[in-house]
């Protein structure tokens, strides 16, 4: 992440404010016998150490470590889920999910919140509160590496202004693509989306900084319906398999950015996010 974002932005110009959030008591270590897998956390014996060595990992410039336990704050119901045991029938960007209510008449369940979006709601809210001002924002998860598209590493596509290896380039990318965009995983979710055929929960990049508060609103419940009418359409080049509506999940999150003129968009045709293999960690720090 410091060769893809953090570097080329830098010599640009850009000076970052880094927030790292994440569950404390929860570390990889190397002595694990889990260490090899993706998900190799086990309960840490020393959080604020595990704080410290996050802090220490990026010493040359200023990160703040958030220790986060907090769980999501509120279930979704909804509807024309699968029998437990399925397929989840969702293709959302959630850690877990459970049913309750199975064939209790009106076939609604209960899922559990988008995790991952949670904890970026609760980073975004402080900074909405405080006032602080940004020129871009950028939500990633730090156990991630780019990629270019499968078409592109044939040469059947341009990678500008993405360059091997990938990295961003915030200042061409916004000039492109000027709201919010996501940089989505390199795997296709066949079947069971209503706003994207993508895992959503990798990367996110604001382009107008000034927009955060509308940012902050749109992921406080993203897999919440349309509020209001009139109802916004499927943002240009997205995917929706399972059809997009007032009631689809995400609509309300489209629905903020598009109240504020903000377009949405993603950047499935440059770059995309993929697990690093084993071998390519320096240090694992735990699940973000």
């Amino acid at each position: 992440m410091e060769k893809a974002v953090l570097e080329p932005n830098e010599q640009e110009g850009y000076t970052f404010k880094i927030i790292f959030s994440t569950n404390a008591n929860l570390e990889c270590n190397r002595e694990s016998k889990k260490w090899s897998s993706r998900q190799c956390e086990d309960p840490s014996s020393d959080p604020q150490g595990h704080m410290d060595r996050i802090k220490k990992i990026m010493s040359a410039r200023d990160v703040t470590v958030l220790h986060d336990d907090k769980g999501c704050r509120e279930h979704v119901r909804l509807e024309g889920l699968r029998r437990p045991g399925g397929d989840d029938d969702l293709g959302l960007p959630l850690d877990e999910v459970g049913l309750k209510g199975f064939d209790d008449g009106a076939r609604t369940y209960v899922t559990t919140c988008a995790a991952w979006f949670e904890r970026v709601h609760r980073v975004l809210a402080k900074i909405v509160e405080s006032g602080e001002k940004f020129d871009r924002v950028v939500a990633l998860r730090p156990d991630i590496v780019l990629s270019p598209p499968t078409s592109c590493k044939s040469g059947q596509c341009s990678s500008d202004p993405f360059v091997e290896p990938p990295h961003l380039q915030l200042d061409k990318m916004c000039a492109q693509k000027p709201g919010f965009s996501f940089v989505d995983t390199a795997w296709q979710v066949h079947g069971r989306s209503y706003l994207h055929d993508r895992d959503l929960d990798f990367m996110h990049i604001l382009c107008p900084g000034e927009e955060i508060a509308a940012y902050e609103e749109a992921i406080r419940v993203p897999l919440e319906p349309c509020s209001h009418p009139p109802y916004p359409p499927l943002p240009p080049g997205f995917h929706s398999s399972k059809g997009w509506h007032d009631k689809a999940l995400f609509c309300r999150f489209v629905q903020v950015f598009t109240d504020r003129n903000v377009p949405i968009s993603h950047w499935d045709d440059n770059v995309t996010a993929v697990w690093p293999q084993p071998s390519s960690f320096y240090v694992k720090v735990g699940s973000v």
